[in-house]
């Protein structure tokens, strides 16, 4: 379970890691992301923010996603949005966290 709940947390950073393009705040917020010193410039936004929504609405977290990718993409600098919106995103990860202990299948357990 253990390894499991690494994995979630590892997709979880990434995701938010990835997560600014247009009307779609993760969209854009990714590709802002871009421009920070040592970001990955390999990452497909597009696809990046789709598995965050994927993987949100089936450990059923959405709405905290949400909360947390409005912050990075409100930050005042994205390139710390990582520590300004820590919170959010600590409580995005408590959420899959707290499915994985309820629906282990759902982790890979």
């Amino acid at each position: 379970m253990a390894s499991s709940r690494f994995v979630v947390s590892a997709l979880i950073v990434l995701v938010l890691s990835t997560a600014v393009g247009c009307s779609d705040p993760c969209i854009s917020s990714c590709e802002e992301l871009k421009t920070c010193p040592d970001a990955d410039q390999t990452v497909d936004c597009e696809d990046s923010c789709a598995v965050s929504t994927e993987l949100a609405e089936l450990f059923e977290c959405q709405d905290i996603l949400d909360v947390a990718t409005q912050c990075e993409a409100d930050a005042e600098d994205i390139c710390t949005a990582h520590e300004t919106c820590a919170p959010y995103i600590a409580a995005y990860t408590a959420c899959t966290e707290a499915r994985c202990e309820q629906e282990p299948s759902l982790c890979g357990d």
